[in-house]
């Protein structure tokens, strides 16, 4: 079975590029010290995980098995995301002081401890972009349930 086939996966690396490639952007501009530009993670995580509802939405409206595969999709990204950071920081700049670059709201001395920051605002930003897009395509599964009944 190829993996890239796998829809949960496939949305995983893109929400990993997508991170990847705005914290690059944001890193060429000067830009890494704003934190509040740290807000498109959210709509980053939202665009890969409602890639993987809505695929999943049209087959199966079990909400533990969608939110399963949304939690799937984001902890792929998330985990992904920060295995590149360690590599950013460890091997392309050398192992730099991280107190400058933190901005979690846990304060972090090591990179490991920024690291597992991250990782739990990573995880917490999933679990409620997940129940928000799932309510979103509850919604839409329960209106075109009732449209079709009236149509007919």
């Amino acid at each position: 079975m190829n993996l890239l086939k796998q829809t949960a996966i496939k949305n995983g690396i893109l929400i990993w590029l997508l991170l990847g490639s705005y914290f690059l952007l944001l890193d060429m501009l000067g830009l890494s010290d704003f934190a509040y530009l740290k807000i498109v993670n959210i709509l980053i995580i939202m665009i890969g995980v409602n890639l993987t509802l809505r695929h999943f939405a049209k087959k199966d409206d079990n909400y533990g098995v969608l939110f399963g595969k949304g939690i799937k999709t984001a902890f792929i990204g998330v985990a992904l995301a920060l295995l590149s950071l360690v590599f950013y920081f460890e091997v392309l700049l050398g192992g730099v002081d991280i107190s400058q670059y933190s901005t979690t709201i846990i304060p972090t001395t090591s990179l490991s401890q920024y690291v597992l920051a991250l990782f739990a605002e990573g995880l917490a930003t999933a679990v409620i972009v997940v129940f928000v897009l799932l309510q979103y395509w509850k919604n839409y599964a329960e209106n075109k349930r009732k449209l079709s009944k009236e149509s007919i």
